[in-house]
């Protein structure tokens, strides 16, 4: 993680900063990428200590604590 200027912190990859374009919206998509940008595949998202996938009856997946409270939820409509 960088310690930007701005005071934000920005996540990198062997120190060079990782970005998003606002122009992919499916896995795969790399609109974004130039003659000088690289793209970088994730597999796996960060996930804190305590937290876990539950399913739940209503939302099917979702993260939340070890004690079943909801957190938020990925990738829903």
């Amino acid at each position: 993680v960088l310690a930007r200027d701005d005071g934000r912190t920005q996540w990198t990859w062997r120190g060079l900063p990782l970005w998003t374009y606002a122009g992919d919206h499916r896995p795969g998509d790399a609109y974004g990428v130039g003659d000088v940008w690289r793209t970088a595949a994730l597999y796996r998202h960060f996930v804190p200590a305590g937290v876990t996938l539950q399913r739940t009856a209503s939302q099917g997946l979702v993260w939340a604590t070890a004690d079943g409270r909801t957190l938020y939820k990925r990738d829903g409509h």
